[in-house]
């Protein structure tokens, strides 16, 4: 088996880093309705990273609309604090859903991503720390990589 040695979280950490309650800056999962929204995807993003960390691959997948975008941000949020310069890749089925994802990047560094560390939020102006790449080609994705461009990739598939 395959192991990162990432460490496990639990959603209690993910919510010391994450606000999945947009507008609620008190939100946590210790105080939170364990039903509620924001506590499922604190339990989703702790999920994810932890069958990444012991398996190495994991599937994200639900319903549209259920938070599966700031999750998957939430687990890049999680490896950019372990791992500062990991690349990450999003293919998506067109170029409005990679905007999409560039819109929901920034509305998650600057709304739900709790504290500016330097790494993936700005201490100065709290703006996003990784660059977003937008790769339309193959080879625009192949060249942003082997320059060392960016640390969120978005192209279709």
């Amino acid at each position: 088996m395959n192991n990162l040695k990432w460490g496990l979280l639990s959603p209690e950490v993910v919510s010391s880093w994450v606000n999945f309650r947009r507008g609620d800056g008190s939100w946590s999962y210790e105080t939170a309705n364990p039903d509620s929204m924001a506590a499922k995807q604190a339990q989703g993003v702790a999920y994810l990273w932890n069958l990444l960390s012991k398996e190495g691959v994991g599937l994200l997948s639900d319903e549209v609309g259920m938070g599966k975008t700031i999750q998957a941000l939430g687990v890049a949020a999680m490896l950019w604090k372990r791992k500062p310069n990991a690349k990450i890749l999003v293919m998506a089925p067109n170029k409005n859903i990679c905007q999409s994802w560039m819109r929901e990047f920034n509305t998650f560094v600057e709304l739900h991503y709790r504290e500016p560390d330097h790494l993936v939020k700005n201490g100065v102006d709290g703006g996003p720390i990784p660059a977003v790449q937008f790769c339309q080609r193959l080879d625009d994705l192949a060249s942003a990589i082997e320059r060392g461009v960016g640390h969120l990739y978005l192209t279709t598939i």
